[in-house]
């Protein structure tokens, strides 16, 4: 009777394998320690099909230019998706400055959504001190993640204000000497002028006579002498206490870092006739200090 008992539950055992897949992927798992099966997560992106908005550009009015470095144009693009923001490429959002044919290209950066189809991003650009002055165009693009169409908005517009600004080298014009009677008679000085702003125009010099140091009622005349952009003599006539622009001067706008000329001008003086006077030495400290000018 015992012999039949283990017999029959051996049979049991053998048979259970081929009628039970699930029993047997259980004791595979129990004899080897593997799993005969994965759970796997699904996931579906959907894009939607309507292009992205540039809805706005929003800038400030006005920007002024800092003297002789730079200044930070900021402003905000507003852009939009009907199929809601998460279809909006914020890595796409651009942004361009531009004047005649100088432009400055900028990436823009996420801000925050406004709502559920709209978002803010900020951007920024360089302009120099001497980028010229008037109306710069802004405009803005950017693409959607579904549609994938570049759109543009080219509606904004900022105006860079003029700066005149300079600095002038050296601030002493001197003559080795000049010979009473004389004509011609060029100064030693040459005056660089650096312009640290972006205007765009001529130079004017306010000029006096010049008077004895040890004899005062002796000049020489700013009507005998003149100014120009060339060691020639022929420059612009000078007047007493008169400012003259001199004729064929600019202030040359640009970057002074170059050192190749940009943003500088020249100026140079010659006494055209020397009157008949004493040997002295003759200036301008009692009637006051010639001054350069835009």
């Amino acid at each position: 009777m015992n012999k039949i008992s283990i017999s029959l539950a051996i049979l049991i055992i053998l048979t259970i394998p081929v009628t039970s897949a699930g029993i047997a992927d259980w004791f595979e798992s129990k004899l080897t320690g593997k799993a005969s099966s994965q759970p796997t997560d699904v996931v579906i992106t959907v894009r939607g099909t309507a292009p992205i908005i540039i809805e706005q550009i929003l800038s400030q009015p006005y920007y002024s230019p800092i003297e002789g470095t730079t200044s930070d144009i900021n402003f905000n693009v507003i852009a939009s998706d009907p199929d809601g923001v998460n279809d909006i490429d914020d890595t796409s959002i651009t942004a361009q400055i531009t004047k005649d044919l100088i432009s400055q290209d900028t990436s823009c950066t996420h801000v925050n959504d406004i709502d559920k189809n709209k978002a803010n991003y900020t951007c920024k650009v360089t302009l120099d001190y001497y980028n010229l002055p008037g109306y710069w165009n802004i405009s803005a693009s950017g693409t959607d993640l579904g549609n994938k169409t570049i759109i543009t908005n080219d509606s904004g517009l900022f105006l860079y204000s003029e700066l005149k600004s300079m600095t002038a080298e050296p601030n002493l014009i001197t003559w080795a000497e000049v010979s009473s009677g004389g004509t011609d008679q060029k100064a030693a000085t040459v005056t660089t002028i650096n312009n640290t702003g972006n205007y765009n125009g001529p130079i004017s010099l306010l000029s006096y006579d010049l008077v004895g140091d040890s004899d005062n009622t002796q000049r020489i005349f700013a009507a005998n002498m003149s100014s120009g952009i060339q060691d020639d003599c022929l420059g612009t006539k000078l007047e007493n206490n008169i400012t003259k622009e001199i004729v064929g001067s600019a202030a040359n706008p640009g970057n002074l870092l170059l050192g190749d000329g940009s943003g500088q001008e020249e100026l140079y003086y010659c006494v055209n006739n020397v009157p008949q006077i004493s040997s002295q030495t003759y200036s301008s400290t009692s009637l006051g200090a010639w001054i350069i000018s835009y």
